[in-house]
């Protein structure tokens, strides 16, 4: 066996992992540490490796190690794991340290304004002016009248009471969430948040930050690639700047095998925009 063949049985193993990194339709990034997992696993030594082998699986995994060794690379691989329900409570390796990052950050959260609070005191308001309109001795009126004012007098207890600081709230949000189940790796993520935003806040807005990070460049080369298509002299159309970027925006179909031959079928007048 070659080393070309050797170096192809050690590697290939590998190849479904970048296909699996390069989609830009769901979150990526908090899926690095799992397949850095099984990549590990995948580059140890076995009884039936030839000396080869072995070289090539030690070699790979010194390069692969030291490309995710730099701190602040772990610390955002680490916050989006911890941050996908599918892998909170398995492949988190710094779980102290993202705990202390996030509250580190907890000031700069925006959180999205409130108002069931609000419109919960103007329902009781407005059920009080209209019991007392009505004037109604009843006694489900009457009792409606009691519980509305109870729930007022609840309110204004509540409001008067000083309200945490934001990092005990997501100190209590991160242990809230830490006890939840981890949901199934066929689903979303970001789909469970969107459905979850209400009842861990802090963590909702952290979510959306770091799980829409592509976790490689493949999204982007892929508009580069394509604008080059369009911009092609092969294709022999002479395009304004901004009908160019139309194209790349609202038809990537435009750089088809079927559409390449057709505009070299068309001469450049009946191409012109």
């Amino acid at each position: 066996m070659t080393t070309l063949e050797t170096a192809r049985d050690v590697l290939a193993p590998l190849s479904e992992f970048t296909d699996a990194l390069s989609g830009e339709k769901e979150a990526t990034l908090s899926s690095v540490l799992p397949l850095i997992w099984k990549i590990r696993a995948c580059l140890e030594d076995e009884e039936s490796d030839s000396p080869l082998m072995r070289e090539i699986k030690h070699s790979s995994k010194q390069d692969f190690d030291k490309r995710y060794d730099e701190y602040n690379l772990k610390m955002t691989l680490n916050i989006a794991t911890f941050l996908d329900p599918r892998f909170k409570n398995m492949f988190v390796t710094m779980e102290e340290e993202v705990k202390m990052e996030l509250l580190l950050k907890v000031d700069i959260v925006h959180l999205p304004r409130k108002h069931s609070q609000e419109q919960q005191e103007e329902s009781v308001d407005d059920t009080g002016a209209a019991a007392s309109k009505k004037r109604r001795s009843d006694l489900k009126s009457l009792l409606c009248s009691i519980a509305s004012e109870k729930k007022g007098a609840d309110t204004r207890q509540d409001s008067a009471t000083p309200m945490t600081t934001p990092s005990d709230k997501l100190q209590g949000e991160m242990t809230y969430y830490r006890q939840l189940r981890d949901i199934s790796p066929a689903e979303e993520p970001l789909a469970w948040w969107k459905q979850n935003q209400v009842e861990p806040p802090i963590l909702a807005q952290f979510a959306k930050q770091y799980l829409c990070i592509p976790a490689s460049s493949c999204a982007s080369e892929r508009v580069f690639s394509t604008s080059g298509n369009i911009c092609s002299p092969r294709l022999q159309v002479d395009l304004m700047d901004k009908h160019a970027y139309c194209i790349l925006l609202y038809d990537p179909d435009v750089t088809s095998p079927n559409h390449t031959d057709q505009s070299r079928q068309r001469g450049p007048r009946d191409q012109q925009t």
